[in-house]
């Protein structure tokens, strides 16, 4: 399925398939919520929009999906390979010491 931000195609040949009371239109708005959430954080990064952007997508069967481009996940993957090094990121959503700063190596030491 195609969408306003150019993104579709490259799907199987299921993706052409719409089947009776499938919610494509509720998938696709969660997919597309997912996408911005993930373009705005990548473009907060300093990320260029053209090199990592996610494209929403629904499948055949109704499911939201994200699509990311290979290029895209190996840059997405230095920066959180990168991120690891750093900080540690608190199931609170605060940033603390990771265990490579502590030295413990089990990850469980994390500032407060």
């Amino acid at each position: 399925m195609a969408n306003a931000r150019g993104g579709g195609g490259g799907g199987g040949p299921d993706d052409m398939l719409w089947a009776r009371g499938v919610d494509y239109v509720s998938a696709w708005r969660a997919a597309d919520e997912a996408a911005s959430d993930f373009n705005a954080a990548a473009k907060a990064l300093g990320i260029d929009g053209e090199l990592v952007k996610a494209i929403p997508h629904t499948t055949a069967f109704g499911e939201a999906v994200v699509w990311i481009r290979p290029e895209g996940v190996r840059v997405i993957a230095r920066v959180m390979a990168v991120g690891a090094q750093c900080d540690t990121l608190n199931i609170d959503g605060s940033w603390g010491l990771g265990s490579a700063a502590e030295g413990d190596g089990d990850g469980a030491g994390m500032a407060d």
